[in-house]
């Protein structure tokens, strides 16, 4: 998969290799947030905690077109965090970049998503009025 990274970014730099695996062995991890993230004493590298609610078996070769997911037996993961997709029984690979997504929000924000506002229309996470960022510049 080789998730793009951004070396301005080193929390990015440092999960996004850690997620790439997983996603390489086949396994969705479902719960990826801020709490979920912490730094080994030893080597003081992020690394992913919490694989209780791990998905895996997933198979990586559907095609594009199909809308197969991994069906799963009820939602999990933490609200605000995880995609429409997974809370409705389907995660699928980009669930965890999703959550990964939100994380950064929280991250830049300092706010839980569940206090960040969404349009009603689109569901989009309204976020950018409470944090001034600049546009990145990313060479993938």
């Amino acid at each position: 998969m080789s998730y793009c990274v951004n070396p301005d970014c080193p929390i990015l730099s440092e999960i996004l290799p850690v997620i790439d695996y997983i996603h390489s062995q086949e396994v969705i991890h479902r719960d990826i947030k801020p709490a979920n993230m912490i730094r080994r004493n030893q080597d003081n590298l992020l690394v992913l905690i919490d694989f209780g609610a791990v998905k895996n078996q997933v198979n990586p070769t559907v095609s594009a077109s199909s809308d197969q997911t991994a069906l799963t037996a009820f939602a999990i993961g933490t609200p605000g965090y995880a995609p429409p997709e997974q809370m409705a029984l389907r995660p699928v690979y980009a669930s965890d970049i999703y959550a990964l997504g939100v994380t950064c929000v929280y991250l830049l924000t300092g706010k839980s998503p569940k206090y960040l506002d969404y349009d009603p229309s689109t569901g989009e996470m309204l976020w950018q009025q409470n944090v001034r960022v600049s546009a990145p510049e990313l060479a993938c």
